[in-house]
């Protein structure tokens, strides 16, 4: 049942952010970032105020959750945005991890 409903959730979300890989762009796109500026909120909510630059969804190869991270710090970099929202994490395995997130651009407060 556990897997159904996460074949489900995997499924919904490709359908929603379309078949382009890593990153769907739906917001602005500002200029390219350094990737360690990229703050990464999980499994907590983002404290600020944000609005949404892309969708990320990363299927797998990556060894550990930090590695995971990184890959969306980069993705998220790549269009601007100043944090990742992660959405969804899963270990597939004893070496691999999946997972999607939401590139963010907090408001300025």
């Amino acid at each position: 049942m556990v897997r159904l409903k996460l074949v489900l959730l995997v499924t919904l979300t490709t359908l929603l952010i379309g078949c382009v890989l890593p990153i769907t762009v739906v917001g602005p796109v500002g200029a390219r970032i350094d990737s360690s500026e990229v703050v990464i909120y999980y499994p907590q909510r983002p404290d600020c105020n944000f609005e949404t630059v892309g969708y990320i969804l990363i299927e797998g190869g990556y060894y550990s959750l930090k590695s995971l991270f990184g890959e969306m710090r980069l993705q998220a970099a790549s269009v601007g945005a100043d944090a990742v929202y992660v959405l969804h994490t899963l270990r597939l395995d004893i070496k691999e991890y999946v997972g999607s997130a939401k590139a963010i651009r907090c408001d300025p407060v």
